[in-house]
C-alpha cells in the first residue's frame, strides 16, 4: 500500500458522513400528514400513447413532449388546461426541455423526416 493511501481514504469517509447525516435527519422529521404543495394529474398527449414533462415554471406552465396520433414525438407546452404543439424544425420529432417564467422555451428538434432526435443534424430551438 502506498504511504499516502490511508490519508486519501479518511477524507472520503468524512464526506460520506457529512452528506448522509443531514439526509437522515430530514427523513426522520418528515411527517406523512404534511399538506402537499402540488397535485399530480395527467397532462395528456396529442392523440398518441405517451408524454413526458421536463420542466415547469412559476406560472405552472409545463414543457416536454407528447406523441401525436402518427407516433411522432412533438415538443409541447401544457398551459391553461390545454396542450400546445410547439412544432419542429422540419423533422418529425422534437422535445421541449425548459421554460422560464416569461414563457420562453428551449429544446431540441430533428431537421428532416426520418432523423433521430439526437442524430447528427438535429438542432436546438428556442420558442
Amino acid at each position: 500500500m502506498h504511504p499516502l493511501a490511508s490519508h486519501l481514504v479518511l477524507p472520503a469517509m468524512v464526506i460520506v458522513f457529512a452528506v448522509w447525516g443531514p439526509l437522515t435527519a430530514v427523513a426522520e422529521h418528515a411527517t406523512p400528514s404534511a399538506t402537499p404543495l402540488y397535485d399530480i394529474g395527467e397532462l395528456g398527449t396529442l392523440g398518441g400513447e405517451t408524454s413526458r414533462a421536463y420542466d415547469v415554471n412559476d406560472r405552472g406552465w409545463v414543457v416536454g413532449h407528447a406523441d401525436d396520433a402518427e407516433g411522432r414525438r412533438r415538443a409541447v407546452m401544457w398551459r391553461d388546461d390545454r396542450v400546445i404543439d410547439l412544432g419542429t424544425l422540419g423533422g418529425d420529432d422534437a422535445t421541449a426541455l425548459a421554460v422560464n417564467d416569461a414563457g420562453q422555451v428551449v429544446g431540441g428538434s430533428t431537421s428532416r423526416s426520418g432523423q433521430e432526435l439526437l442524430e447528427s443534424g438535429s438542432r436546438a430551438f428556442g420558442y
